[in-house]
């Protein structure tokens, strides 16, 4: 029987870590007024890899936390991008981000992608045509 198109591709986390907590790589982000969010770590390496340097992994669409979002808040987040992969759990996992976010008034945009595409797959170009049509929220 083939996987269902909702499950994650990748079922990688670090060995030992409450992700549940974190957002990675939260320390090497210089900038955090503005946040690109993504659901995994190698979708997080290919934005960074293509110089979108302020964007976080939350570990799962089943992962982002009140906690996360007043973390976000406390470091002084007032915008962030909620990029999920493009499939039912991503867009799901997008408007529950984006309501934990506007609790703290965190302006947020919502970056739908197309059926089956992830920000790890997609390259700059791609990436850029998605980003120009933001709309703040």
């Amino acid at each position: 029987t083939p996987p269902s198109k909702d499950i994650p591709k990748y079922l990688r986390k670090p060995n030992g870590v409450e992700t549940d907590k974190i957002l990675f790589p939260f320390d090497n982000v210089k900038d955090k007024s503005t946040v690109i969010l993504v659901e995994g770590l190698y979708d997080a390496i290919n934005m960074h890899d293509l110089g979108y340097v302020n964007t976080l992994c939350i570990f799962g669409t089943q992962n982002f936390t009140k906690a996360k979002a007043k973390l976000l808040d406390d470091y002084g987040c007032r915008r962030a991008i909620i990029m999920m992969d493009g499939d039912t759990s991503g867009s799901q996992a997008a408007i529950k981000i984006n309501n934990l976010l506007t609790q703290h008034s965190i302006q947020t945009a919502i970056v739908e992608l197309a059926q089956g595409e992830d920000p790890g797959s997609l390259d700059r170009e791609y990436i850029e045509e998605y980003l120009k049509n933001i709309i703040w929220r």
